[in-house]
């Protein structure tokens, strides 16, 4: 499916990027609009936030360069669409490999015997951070965590 038909499959889902009548503006920082390449939401205007209440530092940090700073992850569309991918915090640092969280999830939960699924990170001494899944099962299914595993490795 080509990029512009992979937003209009999705626009009533994940889209967002309409012009808010309060916001100055919106954007995604430093991205080309190919539909691939992630950036953080950022935005403008007088009904962003004045800053987090007596925290100082995360008020400069949210509001870096005169931008609110969302933390929310997003591609930009030809279109000018934005497609939110993940949240910026949710991304696991693995060897300097980034792992989105929310990848993880989508591919455990395809599995017919996940019912739930939520990945943190773990501590590891080596990689600096590696992904922990915590699972709940169906009832109806008797898989072993080696199944599991194998599943996301294929996937």
């Amino acid at each position: 499916m080509g990029c512009s038909a992979s937003r209009r499959a999705i626009q009533d889902e994940s889209s967002q990027g309409m012009q808010h009548i309060a916001l100055e503006e919106v954007a995604i920082e430093s991205v080309p609009a190919d539909c691939k390449t992630m950036g953080e939401i950022m935005f403008r205007g007088n009904t962003v936030t004045s800053g987090y209440l007596k925290d100082f530092e995360a008020t400069k940090e949210a509001f870096c360069g005169g931008w609110f700073r969302s933390r929310d992850l997003a591609v930009k569309h030809p279109d000018g669409y934005m497609e939110v991918k993940d949240r910026s915090k949710d991304i696991i640092i693995s060897g300097g490999e980034n792992i989105s969280t929310v990848e993880v999830e989508t591919v455990l939960v395809s599995h017919m015997a996940v019912l739930e699924v939520e990945i943190v990170a773990r501590p590891d001494n080596h990689w600096g951070q590696t992904p922990c899944a915590f699972l709940k099962l169906k009832e109806v299914f008797d898989v072993d965590a080696q199944e599991i595993i194998k599943f996301s490795r294929d996937h």
